[in-house]
């Protein structure tokens, strides 16, 4: 954990920026640029996989190092580098972390997959880690890779994520679930893995995802939703401008709106869900994009059918979460520590 929490709260702003520009150059390097070695599942849907680790990617993030001056050395210019040389250093001592395509109803889907290196023959716990956002093609940045998952492969977990099918596939919650029941077989194929311990984690769009999964499949052992939205027809009339993206989205939208938003709010089918299932909810009181509504309505309705839940709302938290990272890691933490 240590190596995160430095990774994300001490690298320099210009630093940080610069993740996001150069993740696809980390994910999607040349194959000739790589060290060939065994895909990580056996599974015959994954189709090829790209370290993230690699000496050119890496060496990109690392900040220009100031002449070693007098002056320069007095004030410690150069120490951040030195830092983050150390901390790039034991990040790929200790993780591996990889790009991968897989098939799914014959297209190509992009994935990536964070886990230790250590093989001491015990299987590790599994989470599916299901992203916000739609239409979108380019690769989860190493920022967001950092951030978000590897913490949870220092802790002992296998951490795998799809990033849906791009434009003119991407159905906000349509046949795109395919993209992360795909993933279950994957992870069999994984001999680290523990098939018997998968959980989600569901990010704003993602929790319809983790949802309907859920509602698909009780290998699923426990979920947790973060800023997620439980009843489209009633949080869209907030956000009229979501609209055109469901216009956009989901096929004959218009001539089958009030059902297509059903059938991607858990709502109107939780009995679909198996009651036992654990539900972890966080949201923000001062979330715009989501209302926390939503997550309120949802722990009555779990409350109701007695099914074990937690609703943590965060004072003056936006969608983001973004001040509160902490308290936020250790409930995700306690949470699927817990049930897995």
């Amino acid at each position: 954990m240590v190596i995160f929490s430095f990774l994300i709260t001490s690298m320099p702003a210009h630093f940080l920026s610069r993740l996001c520009a150069i993740a696809a150059t980390c994910c999607l390097l040349p194959g000739a640029a790589q060290a060939q070695a065994a895909l990580f599942s056996s599974a015959p849907s994954v189709v090829s996989q790209t370290t993230c680790f690699t000496d050119k990617a890496l060496n990109a993030l690392l900040p220009k190092r100031s002449p070693d001056t007098s002056e320069n050395v007095a004030a410690g210019n150069n120490d951040n580098r030195t830092r983050n040389e150390e901390m790039v250093r034991r990040l790929r001592e200790q993780l591996d972390c990889f790009a991968f395509t897989y098939k799914v109803d014959g297209l190509t889907v992009d994935g990536h997959v964070v886990k230790p290196k250590r093989n001491d023959g015990r299987k590790l716990p599994v989470l599916v880690f299901n992203r916000g956002g739609n239409i979108r093609r380019e690769p989860l940045s190493l920022r967001e890779l950092v951030r978000d998952q590897m913490q949870w492969a220092d802790q002992g977990y296998i951490v795998i994520s799809s990033q849906y099918r791009g434009v003119g596939h991407d159905e906000f919650g349509g046949r795109d679930v395919n993209d992360v029941m795909a993933l279950l077989p994957v992870i069999d194929g994984m001999p680290e893995a523990d098939p018997e311990k998968i959980g989600m984690i569901g990010i704003s769009r993602g929790n319809i995802m983790t949802y309907l999964a859920a509602a698909r499949s009780r290998r699923i052992k426990a979920i947790a939703i973060w800023g997620g939205v439980s009843d489209l027809l009633t949080e869209l009339p907030r956000r009229p401008e979501m609209e055109r993206v469901m216009e956009r989205l989901i096929p004959d939208y218009e001539n089958n709106r009030e059902q297509a938003l059903k059938d991607r709010s858990v709502l109107y089918w939780l009995d679909r869900i198996d009651p036992k299932l654990p539900v972890l909810l966080l949201h923000g009181d001062a979330d715009v994009q989501v209302s926390k509504e939503n997550a309120v309505v949802m722990a009555q309705k779990l409350k109701e059918r007695e099914q074990p839940y937690k609703l943590v709302i965060y004072p003056n938290g936006d969608h983001g979460l973004t001040k509160y990272p902490i308290p936020v890691r250790k409930e995700l933490m306690e949470w699927f520590g817990r049930y897995l």
